[in-house]
């Protein structure tokens, strides 16, 4: 691992449908499998209603810049889309072959591969922000995780850490974190666990045999095995809807530091007064960090939102 990467949290996605004309979201579910601690795939399921006379034809929903799209389907087929990609986001906006008839209730799926996880130290974090563009009275987040995995915590005196509290149950192959809950309009939620397991190694064996045969008798020299193993690590999400690429920077800065002082997150990212200042008033607005004041000197604190489970 890159040691200069030693600030990197894990990955902040967002999956936030947007709907078009009369589209009403009555629920949400996103299924999440880490595969390998490289990357994740996701299965977003949204059932939808239309609640106005008129037909929908069409919808949309934003994702995060470097998600990669596998499949939109509905209860008739695979929908045909096309993405436009933002400073900040993609925006992808999806035909219904078959309208969506006024009162008429339909399953929209959305299969996908993020990157909204990150090995560290002895262990791996699995990290989603998401923020709803409308209250979504009934949420599921499943996270499938490979049977034997140990939740783990980095903190002394706690077991786990899995925020927020979640119902754990085990199959014959997974470990099962399931969060049913109510989000709020334009209020993030955060879903966190941390976990360790053992990953296939990529490396590269070199097999040397050297024999020299002399006139004084034979020599056999071996050049032993070589094992190469290099983990790859995936790329911080380079944007999202939820931060941009300062915003974010902050933060990991903030969680990986509690308390830092404002000059100090100054002095390492090379920002102005000015710019930080406006950074941290809209990471304050979202819940994200707090401000306390020692004298003149401004200390970060991540905000209740995370901090509650840490």
């Amino acid at each position: 691992m890159n040691k200069q990467r030693a600030f990197i949290i894990s990955m902040i996605i967002l999956l936030s449908f947007h709907t078009v004309s009369a589209l009403e979201i009555q629920s949400y579910k996103i299924t999440a499998t880490p595969v390998d601690g490289n990357y994740v795939e996701n299965v977003v399921e949204l059932t939808v209603f239309n609640n106005k006379e008129e037909d929908v034809s069409q919808g949309s929903l934003t994702l995060a810049k470097d998600a990669d799209i596998i499949a939109i389907t509905d209860s008739y087929g695979t929908l045909e889309y096309t993405n436009e990609k933002e400073t900040e986001y993609q925006k992808v906006t999806f035909t219904f072959e078959i309208p969506i008839t006024a009162s008429e209730t339909r399953v929209v799926t959305l299969q996908t591969k993020t990157y909204n996880i990150i090995q560290k130290e002895g262990y791996f974090e699995y990290l989603l922000v998401l923020v709803p563009s409308k209250e979504i009275i009934s949420f599921t987040h499943l996270l499938r995780l490979e049977k034997g995995v140990d939740l783990y915590s980095t903190r002394a005196g706690k077991n786990n850490v899995i925020i927020p509290d979640a119902n754990i149950t085990e199959t014959e192959t997974n470990l099962l974190i399931e969060w049913q809950q109510e989000l709020q309009e334009d209020v993030p939620a955060v879903f966190l666990v941390r976990f360790s397991q053992e990953t296939g190694i990529n490396y590269w064996k070199w097999f040397g045999i050297i024999v020299i045969v002399g006139s004084a008798g034979v020599g056999i020299g071996i050049l032993g095995t070589k094992l190469h193993a290099k983990h790859r690590q995936n790329k911080a999400l380079k944007a999202t809807n939820l931060l941009n690429e300062r915003e974010k920077a902050v933060l990991e800065l903030i969680i990986k530091n509690p308390e830092i002082k404002q000059y100090d997150i100054i002095k390492q990212l090379g920002y102005t007064k000015s710019n930080m200042s406006k950074i941290i008033k809209r990471l304050e607005l979202r819940g994200l960090v707090e401000v306390k004041k020692d004298g003149k000197v401004r200390i970060l604190k991540i905000g209740e939102k995370i901090r509650k489970e840490l």
